[in-house]
């Protein structure tokens, strides 16, 4: 037999542990905020300025929209590379010529879900009518605690296509031949000595393919016509 003190200090205990452990679950459970975005476009200001914008709502981050272009703008003009808080954008040179398009996804939706992403749907169409020049990467995360904690040491490969996530490759482990199933026919992709390339691909342009080496996390390999992204997190 327990004494009154005794049964209010335990059930005290057990009714705190019970919401602590709620609060806990909630808050493991909270994903990550990805996103991704590749978009192949013609060396305009106005075009990557605009899709930038658009990259930089769609995070809902509370940022000054105007400074935070200027900023990413002049970066990329003096060293295609921009980093500001969360956000991380290259630029590079194509070298060869197709038509514009753009592929985005997060940690949720597919490659490219134009119910996902309406605000990208009609901007990708009017692209289509432009030549590529360059090649626009722009990723943001916003991990949660947990995520940090208990992320792992080792690099890995992120293989998505137009239905979303397809596999995860750990870099630590060599593949001569990985296979993976796109909108527009197969690619292939090997790993070697924690370095990922496309091998091969039936897409017209080849973009994918004289991509060469990627190696560290924010880098990334997307091919448009299969609309297959490969990402290094």
């Amino acid at each position: 037999m327990i004494s009154r003190r005794e049964f209010l200090k335990i059930t005290g205990l057990s009714t705190f542990a019970f919401f602590a452990g709620r609060n806990l679950a909630s808050f493991i459970n909270q994903e990550s905020n990805e996103l991704t975005l590749i978009s192949f476009l013609p060396e305009n200001e106005s075009l990557i300025k605009s899709v930038v914008e658009k990259f930089i709502k769609r995070t809902k981050v509370n940022l000054n929209i105007d400074e935070a272009l200027n900023f990413i703008i002049n970066r990329l003009t003096k060293e295609n590379l921009a980093k500001i808080d969360n956000f991380f954008i290259t630029k590079e040179k194509l070298n060869s010529q197709f038509y514009s398009d753009i592929l985005i996804s997060n940690n949720v939706y597919s490659v490219y879900n134009p119910n996902s992403f309406p605000e990208f749907f009609d901007f990708r169409q009017e692209l289509k009518s432009y030549k590529a020049e360059i090649k626009l990467t722009c990723f943001y995360t916003e991990s949660n605690l947990i995520d940090h904690l208990f992320k792992p040491s080792h690099k890995t490969l992120q293989i998505l296509n137009h239905q979303g996530l397809y596999d995860t490759i750990r870099l630590d482990k060599n593949y001569s031949t990985i296979v993976v199933n796109g909108n527009y026919g197969k690619l292939e992709l090997s790993v070697k000595d924690r370095l990922v390339r496309v091998t091969n691909s039936n897409c017209r342009n080849k973009h994918c393919v004289n991509s060469g080496l990627i190696s560290q996390p924010n880098q990334a390999i997307a091919c448009a016509p299969n609309k297959i992204l490969l990402r290094i997190v």
